[in-house]
């Protein structure tokens, strides 16, 4: 008995591992004053439950802290943070934002090509200032960290050790 839960913890962990490792992410910087901002904010609405892997990270521009990633993200880019909307997906940027049977549908296809093929997250493209590590390379370990935390209380929970 111990040995079947054992086992079907480290299946849960490592299930919990892949699923974390299979999100495609994509970055949509927007202002809620912006008419083409709207159009591909619906549109994305429209799509995010096609497909149960993709997180969608809608960031106002008029926020500080998002105008600050934007910034830094636009540069990693080789782009400029002055128009928006802008999503990146991978290692590609979308600027504007003109129809859902134009844009939508070039969005839509590099958001099914990052799903099966995989992507970077586009952050991961940020360096923190000071060293290598990237914030996405900080966020896994945190999440690293907390399933090893969850593992062992159900471990310990269920008298293995």
């Amino acid at each position: 008995m111990k040995r079947f839960v054992t086992a079907l913890i480290v299946i849960i962990l490592v299930s919990l591992l892949v699923e974390a490792s299979e999100k495609t992410v994509v970055y949509f910087f927007h202002s809620k004053t912006c008419s083409h901002c709207i159009s591909e904010n619906k549109f994305l609405d429209k799509i995010e439950s096609n497909y149960p892997n993709l997180e969608i990270k809608r960031l106002e521009v008029e926020e500080q802290a998002n105008l600050e990633i934007w910034r830094k993200m636009a540069a990693a880019y080789g782009t400029s943070a002055g128009v928006v909307p802008i999503t990146f997906i991978g290692d590609e940027y979308i600027l504007c934002y003109n129809t859902d049977e134009i844009t939508g549908k070039i969005l839509e296809e590099k958001i099914a090509n990052c799903i099966q093929t995989g992507c970077i997250d586009p952050i991961e493209k940020i360096e923190e200032t000071g060293n290598n590590e990237t914030i996405s390379t900080v966020l896994l370990a945190i999440l690293l960290g907390a399933i090893l935390v969850i593992g062992f209380v159900l471990i310990k929970l269920t008298g293995l050790i």
